[in-house]
């Protein structure tokens, strides 16, 4: 989205501090409104006059490091599906310049500012944040706060040491890609290749789950995989996942953390299985997981290694009544907001626990109403991404929710923000703009945590002490409300599924033809922008064209002048000599009236005689 300022307009270029530049305005307290989508250059937003009557300006970056931040959020958060990642998209950094370089030989990332630079009237270097900033809205009329932009920092998003060290490529790439770039680095007086990206081509893999070898023959191009949520390496081969990378890596690594060997390990709506099978591989004593489906490439992969994880058909609610078993690590992910009932789901994660056992839970929250504990219910199209989902709390909530079953000593180990779908109503919810996560342009955050489970321990939170009680009891009476033989079980309307798989069909079909029609018209778009590029090439050819004959036609332009002056000098002296002779003249015409006079006397003269 473009930023309206009161005399400006700034476009954001994805990767170029633009979180940085709105929030030094906001700060400053400028009024301000959103135009547009997300990275958006002027001729793609529909403005007012008025709008555009006002200084557009971006910001850019060194190529390089633009490319390497461009690798490393892709890499991190899962790769966006569109027409320029779907040609770059490699686990290696050195794989992807080379595809950069080859699809865009004009410059990979000129293909990404040129549209803004263009239409921009300031362009300024992120490297250059704060001057630039200043001059730029200085120009622009607009009122500055004295001494806010002397402390400004860039705002960037947290990379994995693993992947941003994963960055390198040989230094004989890296001057191919600069000489692509050769148009940016000329104007915006770029030379260098940046410290630390020198090095050897590698491939990152800390966005997947190491699964090892299998036992038995696994097939890379079973169906089964394509549905995946998780990316896993087996055999050495790498399987992508539809979850983000980032939340992928949370969970691992907050597994691992919690010492999984010689373990009891529950996955609580484990959907493809994969944390059940990489706790295994971390050699711990028993590992279960529960779905309400096992998923066809959990079957698969089950086989393959020949695994003794145990997979129960059952849902989260009550799952403790069907399981006669404790577990000192229990791991629910992406369940807790699409829960209607989500105290009945805690209260079945706590009833799974071992005293002093680590709960590893991962969530949709909303970044709003800090201090104030709250669960945000939304129905239909209040929801930030789909119907699903239904319960959403603040970090105040859930640590509330948690605690109120046992749970204490909460970490957060990751908190991501997450984009939403502009077309929904949740976009449009009065949410308080203070943000406890991190500044971000979104009110939903994707968290990682871990807890502990030992009620005794909680019960220690001096909130109890006002009301005299315990959240033990609290819970105990809280609970004597449900039935005493336990949850009912969902019933099904089949009429309601025939109808629900129905509209399911309906909705793929639908979005297969919306998704064949944007392929088709991808595949426009890049025709038209092969033809403005050669358009463009033949501009260029032909201004230097013009240039050297402008540059011609001046140096003839000069001999010409040079010659004009010769000319003149040469008139000059030629009417000089003109006058001469007229005087000469003269004088000869009085000579000869003097000798006719002198002529006529002597004949005179002699007559007399």
């Amino acid at each position: 989205m473009a930023l309206v300022l009161p005399h400006s307009i700034f476009f954001h270029v994805g990767r170029t501090a633009g979180h940085s530049v709105r929030k030094t305005v906001r700060e400053m307290g400028m009024p301000t409104y959103d135009v547009g989508a997300f990275h958006d250059w002027p001729s793609n937003i529909s403005l007012i006059e008025e709008e555009k009557q006002k200084l557009f300006f971006c910001f850019v970056r060194h190529p390089l490091t633009w490319l390497k931040s461009f690798w490393c959020h892709e890499t991190q958060f899962g790769w966006s599906e569109c027409e320029y990642t779907t040609q770059v998209q490699s686990d290696a950094f050195a794989e992807f310049l080379e595809k950069a370089v080859a699809a865009y030989p004009c410059g990979p990332v000129m293909e990404i500012f040129r549209p803004f630079i263009t239409q921009c009237q300031e362009v300024g270097r992120q490297e250059n944040l704060e001057a630039d900033l200043a001059r730029i809205l200085e120009r622009a009329g607009e009122r500055l706060v004295p001494g806010l932009l002397d402390k400004r920092t860039v705002t960037t998003v947290s990379v994995d040491r693993r992947i941003a060290e994963s960055a390198t490529a040989p230094q004989a790439l890296l001057e191919k890609v600069l000489k692509s770039e050769r148009e940016i680095c000329e104007r915006f007086r770029y030379v260098d290749i940046p410290q630390g990206m020198v090095g050897p081509s590698q491939v990152c893999l800390a966005p997947y789950v190491q699964l090892g070898i299998s036992k038995h023959a696994f097939t890379v191009d079973d169906p089964a995989v394509r549905g995946v949520r998780n990316a896993f390496v087996l055999n050495g081969d790498r399987f992508r996942g539809a979850s983000s990378p980032r939340v992928t890596m949370a969970i691992r690594d907050a597994l691992e953390a919690s010492n999984l060997q010689g373990r009891d390990v529950i996955d609580v709506s484990c959907e493809d299985g994969l944390f059940c099978f990489f706790a295994e591989a971390k050699e711990a004593a028993s590992v279960v997981g529960v779905t309400r489906n096992i998923w066809s490439v959990t079957t698969h992969l089950k086989s393959a290694l020949d695994s003794n994880v145990s997979f129960l058909k059952h849902g989260c609610y009550g799952v403790e009544q069907v399981i006669d078993q404790k577990f000192d690590i229990a791991l629910c992910w992406a369940r807790l907001h699409n829960s209607r009932h989500p105290m009945l789901l805690i209260r079945s994660l706590s009833r799974l626990m071992k005293e002093g056992g680590t709960l590893v839970l991962s969530t949709h929250c909303i970044d709003a109403f800090p201090g104030i504990p709250l669960m945000y219910t939304p129905l239909g199209s209040e929801t930030p991404f789909n119907a699903e989902g239904c319960s959403y709390f603040n970090k105040e909530g859930l640590m509330n929710a948690l605690a109120s079953y046992g749970f204490h000593d909460f970490k957060f180990r990751v908190e991501l923000e997450t984009g939403t779908y502009k077309d929904r109503d949740f976009g449009r919810m009065p949410f308080a703009k203070d943000r406890v996560f991190h500044d971000s342009e979104s009110a939903i955050q994707i968290v990682v945590m871990t807890c502990t489970w030992s009620p005794a321990a909680a019960d220690s939170d001096p909130r109890y002490a006002l009301d005299h009680t315990i959240g033990q009891g609290l819970s105990a009476w809280w609970d004597s409300e449900l039935p005493s033989s336990g949850l009912p079980e969902s019933v099904a309307n089949n009429d309601m599924l025939v109808m629900l798989y129905s509209q399911w069909h309906t909705q793929r079909d639908v979005g297969q033809r919306l998704q064949r029609e944007l392929h088709a018209m991808a595949a426009a778009v890049k025709d038209r922008e092969e033809i403005v590029e050669d358009t463009r090439r033949d501009l260029v050819a032909r201004t230097e064209e013009l240039d050297e004959t402008r540059e011609e036609l001046v140096g003839r332009t000069a001999e010409l002048d040079a010659a004009r002056h010769d000319l003149i000098a040469r008139t000059q002296e030629l009417d000089q000599i003109r006058l001469d002779l007229v005087d000469r003249t003269r004088r000869l015409e009085k000579t000869e009236e003097a000798v006719r006079q002198l002529t006529a006397e002597v004949a005179e003269s002699t007559r007399s005689r």
